[in-house]
């Protein structure tokens, strides 16, 4: 998966992504379902196996909060860690200060191995959390077939999901799967999450680095997509949460995200070298 890692984007970023080639069939014809919850826990156990695996990529990230801005970001994959650059701010190219202030953050990034440590550690720790929720997954709901859907590249099967009442949530993160229930594409031939999509059924407490409440009534929705490589990657993420915040403070979350335009680079690329490949992508996308 392959969104700016935070607390909540990251779940769009290389974890998500997974690839198994199974052969193909004719189109609309489902086969016999495995149980429902053995194929989700096929599908988290390709993600978790293939998150550290396959080719690296520069992307554009276009991250929209309603009513509010826009911005896009092209991010690059390094063996240090993800990297991205600010490039448009309300589908406007930036402003000499706009552009002076996010290049003085990458420099600063470039020239401190302070600051490089403690993204490594950030992004690492993210990772781990992210982790622990995937691994939850297959335990943490009740899944029961809802049907068949036609994909792009074959048949998805559709699963509704709802909280495991025997599930103990083993990390603070996982608590919110307690209050959560929904639907899942996962598409039969490869056994990939096409789209997760989650309401809260109750208020619950959760971590994500902080302590929340997150009121009844929020959503949230991760799509994939396969690239023309074979490789899948999130291509998508809404979120809409309300609540508060160390109890007091009011929390509102809306945000929605896309990621596109994979392309892809060295799997061994320095951070300096994909800090000067992400200033060639801005120089191309300020001259459109």
């Amino acid at each position: 998966m392959v969104l700016k890692p935070t607390p909540f984007a990251i779940l769009t970023v290389s974890l998500l992504s997974f690839c198994l080639t199974a052969p193909s069939r004719l189109w609309g014809q489902p086969k016999t379902p495995e149980s429902p919850q053995e194929l989700v826990r096929k599908a988290i156990d390709h993600t978790l196996k293939d998150s550290d695996q396959g080719p690296a990529y520069i992307y554009r990230l276009r991250r929209e909060k309603p009513g509010v801005n826009s911005e896009i970001r092209d991010i690059v994959m390094t063996r240090d860690g993800l990297v991205a650059r600010l490039v448009a701010f309300n589908d406007r190219p930036l402003t000499d200060e706009q552009r002076a202030r996010d290049d003085a953050r990458i420099s600063k990034l470039l020239s401190d191995p302070r600051e490089q440590a403690k993204r490594r550690r950030q992004q690492e720790e993210e990772r781990k959390r992210v982790r622990s929720m995937l691994s939850a997954l297959p335990d943490a709901f009740l899944y029961e077939l809802d049907g068949h859907d036609q994909g792009p590249s074959g048949t998805l099967v559709r699963l509704k999901f709802r909280p495991n009442p025997e599930f103990d949530p083993p990390t603070r993160e996982t608590i919110a799967f307690k209050g959560a229930q929904g639907t899942i594409l996962i598409d039969e031939d490869e056994q990939r999450i096409v789209r997760f999509e989650a309401t809260l059924v109750q208020d619950v407490n959760v971590g994500w680095g902080l302590l929340a409440h997150l009121n009844k009534g929020g959503r949230f929705t991760v799509e994939q997509t396969r690239l023309p490589d074979g490789k899948w990657e999130t291509t998508a993420m809404t979120l809409d949460f309300t609540g508060r915040a160390f109890l007091f403070k009011s929390l509102k979350i809306q945000s929605r995200q896309t990621v596109s335009d994979f392309r892809r680079v060295p799997a061994d690329l320095t951070l300096a070298e994909g800090v000067a490949l992400l200033r060639k992508q801005n120089g191309i996308v300020a001259g459109k």
